[in-house]
């Protein structure tokens, strides 16, 4: 069995969008749970999603499942709607009389609908549900769906994350030097993994910086695992009641300070040398980058690389623990919905443990219950299925977005690259980021 996925993005809105870039977010493997009996007036039942998978194979999916939990009683009809057009579709839905019944949120809406009372608390009608998310689903991704009162808006139903990956064959080419085990240890690291055509390494005598064949470690300009650089070391994108950023403190401008460092160091691409997305994320394959950051692998770079050897390598550790930047789905039910019974059985059934496998196996993402290496049997592709192995015993250190009335993602990430091409020294990038993040959070109120 392959996934429908195609080429891997590392943008941020594909990655926590879990698109068709091998981040897809589907899957939560739960047994015996039921739904409570709510309130219904209708037996018709609406859904609306965007394509995590390849869409004639998510239309499909979804329909049949759809159709499953309406039977012959009522109508069903599936919506599924392109990513840049979703927010907006949900926005006036919500705000109309006759919102879908179910729909899949992702932190960013979630955060803006539930502050509308567009979303339903669901531990009434699904409690058994919830009692086992609570039970296995990592603490960050349960308290993006909790309300403050205890609510669940939400059900995650699988997570997404970045692993770290190695290029074997320009590991060996370098030696296999020690592998690193913290962001210091990546530096030097880096450097012995960076060659040039004519074989010499970075620091070696000879060593041709104009001809490079393999650079250690690659940094792009729109992807979010540069937050695991504050989280490790203490920091957060905002601080606590996000009227400000998280990192003007020393632990954020350590985390900084070190993700400079490496950038400075000659063992990292150029930070503006494509412009293309898929231009970076097939370095690491083609064996032009050692480490990178990536979501899985798609079945496009499978078919085009199936000589390329990569290997897991461990989170690295930062004096405040292990994170790596992950993206979750929900599937939440409209407060206003007249058939909450129906919208809770197609929850249920989308939960059901042989409906989450099939989904993960097929979009390639990792489910919230620790599950062992047999779960992904259905990947044929070795590389694939080692990737997806290995990452899925990484999901506990899995963490999202801190919750806030706003996004600062987009604009702190164009402030950090400032300061990482040199546009902008650490305070100054730091102070630009206080000043917008504050204007923002004041908009927000």
């Amino acid at each position: 069995m392959t996934s429908p996925t195609s080429v891997p993005a590392f943008s941020r809105r594909s990655f926590l969008a879990g698109s068709a870039a091998g981040a897809g977010l589907l899957g939560l493997s739960l047994t015996g749970c039921s739904p409570k009996s709510g309130g219904t007036t209708s037996s018709d039942l609406t859904f609306w999603k965007p394509p995590v998978g390849e869409l004639k194979w998510d239309t499909a999916f979804y329909k049949k499942l759809l159709k499953k939990s309406v039977g012959d009683k009522g109508k069903s009809e599936l919506l599924v709607i392109p990513w840049e057009n979703a927010e907006t579709k949900y926005t006036a839905a919500f705000a109309s009389k006759k919102p879908p019944d179910v729909t899949y949120q992702i932190v960013p809406w979630m955060n803006k609908f539930r502050g509308t009372n567009a979303l339903l608390d669901l531990r009434e009608l699904l409690p058994d549900v919830i009692k086992n998310v609570n039970g296995v689903a990592p603490e960050t991704v349960r308290s993006v769906a909790a309300g403050p009162k205890g609510e669940v808006y939400g059900i995650p139903f699988g997570v997404g994350h970045f692993v770290l990956a190695l290029n074997e064959d320009v590991w060996d080419a370098a030696g296999q030097p020690d592998l690193p085990t913290t962001y210091e240890e990546m530096i030097p690291f880096a450097k012995a993994l960076t060659i040039d055509k004519s074989g010499k390494k970075l620091g070696e005598s000879g060593f041709d910086a104009k001809n490079v064949a393999s650079y250690g470690y690659q940094v792009t300009k729109d992807s979010n695992y540069l937050w695991n650089y504050l989280w490790n070391y203490g920091a957060d994108l905002l601080n606590k009641d996000n009227t400000d950023i998280g990192f003007d403190n020393a632990e954020g401008r350590a985390g900084l300070s070190v993700l400079k460092k490496i950038v400075d160091s000659g063992a990292v691409v150029p930070l503006t040398k494509y412009s293309d997305d898929s231009k970076w994320a097939e370095l690491i394959f083609k064996g032009n980058v050692a480490m990178a950051w990536i979501p899985s692998v798609s079945d496009d770079f499978a078919k085009r690389y199936p000589k390329a050897r990569l290997k897991v390598l461990d989170i690295p550790k930062g004096p405040a623990g292990q994170f790596t930047v992950g993206g979750a789905g929900f599937w939440s039910i409209a407060t206003k919905s007249d058939n909450t019974d129906g919208a809770a059985k197609l929850i249920t059934d989308l939960t059901s443990e042989a409906n989450s496998k099939a989904a993960l196996t097929a979009i390639m993402t990792y489910p919230v219950k620790d599950q062992g290496p047999e779960f992904f049997d259905g990947i044929t592709n070795k590389l694939q299925r080692d990737v997806m192995i290995a990452g899925m015993q990484q999901t506990k250190y899995a963490r999202l977005d801190k919750m806030a009335p706003f996004n600062p993602g987009d604009v702190l990430l164009a402030k950090i690259m400032d300061y990482l091409i040199g546009r902008a020294d650490l305070d100054k990038m730091i102070k630009d980021s206080s000043d917008q993040v504050k204007t923002m959070a004041a908009a927000a109120k």
